[in-house]
């Protein structure tokens, strides 16, 4: 086992079982003490990654460990922290140079690709498994029981926005004599304007979707079922078989179903 008190690495040093220019590889992990300082681009059994400042590596060093980390965090905080504990802290910063940034990511995971012969049962790229730790908590969780796709999108077309519960941000469609294919991107949609509106469709939703739909324009408001103007799989079915229609202000609720392909009306107000 090899030790070293504070050291300073010069640019460009490569660990790898150990390797750095021409020391020889230790048999035994290198355990260092204290802080350690890399002046350039550094990396762990590999070679520096082009365009990283630390990388890690390597394939087979794990053999034998059920769960395996490419890097772990384990710091334990005393009573002299009031403030802060950080477990992992990125701070990406742009120079003060005018130029344009496609993406800016504190986290991301990347290239996660499956093994052919693999298989995996539940795939979270940020994993928080206690979060009810402090008196105020925020995070992502998974389960055993969880089953299919959650995203948190951050976009002008389609946001997702947490306050404590899980809601999105209404989203204003302009009343028109026909819809064939209503936005169906947030869960509460509002027609504005004053036309009498024929709603035919609804853009295709994923299985058990809901949007509620609310008509202030003070105009009728008519749900067409099994309209042809919209295409099979925006079609609306209603719970009669027939036209439904709002007087004037209303509102209509609508969850999708895989099953048929249609919008489930499953109540609109008179």
């Amino acid at each position: 086992m090899a030790y070293f008190d504070y050291p300073v690495v010069g640019p460009n040093f490569g660990i790898a079982n150990l390797t750095a220019g021409s020391i020889t590889p230790f048999s035994s992990p290198l355990v260092i003490n204290g802080g350690i300082r890399a002046d350039g681009r550094s990396a762990i059994n590999q070679s520096p990654a082009s365009g990283s400042q630390f990388s890690v590596g390597g394939t087979g060093l794990m053999v034998g460990q059920t769960t395996q980390t490419g890097i772990s965090s384990n710091v334990v905080s005393d009573t002299t922290n009031t403030a802060n504990l950080y477990g992992y802290s990125s701070n990406a910063t742009t120079t003060a140079a005018a130029y344009t940034l496609a993406l800016r990511a504190s986290f991301i995971s990347q290239n996660a690709a499956r093994g052919a012969g693999s298989t995996i049962t539940r795939d979270v790229s940020f994993y928080l498994t206690t979060p009810n730790q402090g008196n105020n908590n925020a995070g992502i969780a998974d389960n055993t029981s969880f089953n299919g796709g959650f995203f948190i999108n951050s976009t002008t077309t389609n946001p997702s926005v947490l306050t404590g519960a899980l809601c999105q941000a209404r989203f204003d469609v302009a009343s028109a004599a026909t819809i064939t294919a209503l936005n169906s991107t947030r869960s509460f949609v509002k027609l504005t304007g004053a036309t009498a509106t024929s709603l035919q469709g609804i853009t295709a939703g994923i299985d058990g979707q809901g949007l509620r739909l609310v008509n202030l324009t003070g105009q009728n408001m008519t749900v067409a079922n099994e309209n042809a103007g919209a295409t099979a799989a925006d079609r609306i079915t209603t719970m009669t078989g027939a036209d439904v229609l709002t007087t004037a202000n209303g509102a209509a609720e609508f969850v999708y179903d895989t099953g048929s392909s249609r919008w489930i009306c499953l109540f609109v107000t008179a």
